[in-house]
């Protein structure tokens, strides 16, 4: 058998050398296409299912119904009194007494004119700053399952050419132990 020279070693290191990260990167587009999940499609159940960002949705939606409200006029009281004069009991005492009465009423506050309106202003001004709470939410929980999910493909990728690096290790000393056993070792 003929002695590999120092060329052919340095050559053949550096394919094992450059070869996991070729092999990870193929490997990681297969199984991007096969079995992971997307990073869009976590985005979009993100979006769809945390609990902030649902929160801070519906106070949104409750805050657009604020400017109607507010501009409105306040309620109408109705008012019923009854005034008995010698009797504990209602509605005793009608015929024998003159200061007894029966009273129905309704009365309106009016408020100061535009005040309704700046209300009303104010309330939609509240609501547009909820609607950017709510897309503020909404890039934070996105941003921190972006920063998850690269974290993870990072690691997923550094086990992948770890393993890649033992199982090449583990030839490499099977090829020098043969080496060794057949006499051409070091």
């Amino acid at each position: 058998m003929k002695k590999p020279s120092v060329l052919s070693m340095v050559i053949s290191a550096t394919v094992l050398t450059v070869a996991p990260f070729v092999g990870a990167q193929e490997q990681g587009e297969q199984h991007a296409v096969s079995g992971t999940t997307a990073l869009a499609s976590l985005i979009e159940e993100a979006k769809n299912k945390n609990p902030q960002i649902l929160a801070a949705g519906f106070a949104y939606k409750a805050a657009r119904n604020g400017p109607k409200l507010a501009s409105a006029l306040p309620d109408t009281q109705l008012m019923f009194q009854q005034l008995a004069v010698g009797s504990p009991r209602p509605f005793a005492g009608y015929t024998n007494s003159d200061f007894a009465y029966i009273g129905i009423g309704a009365s309106q506050e009016l408020p100061y004119p535009g005040k309704r309106k700046l209300r009303s202003e104010v309330a939609a001004r509240e609501a547009d700053s909820l609607q950017e709470q709510t897309e503020s939410r909404s890039r934070d929980v996105v941003a921190q399952v972006k920063a998850v999910y690269f974290r993870l493909s990072y690691v997923q990728g550094a086990i992948q050419v770890l393993q890649h690096h033992d199982q090449v290790l583990g030839e490499m000393q099977q090829i020098a132990e043969s080496r060794y056993r057949v006499g051409q070792g070091n």
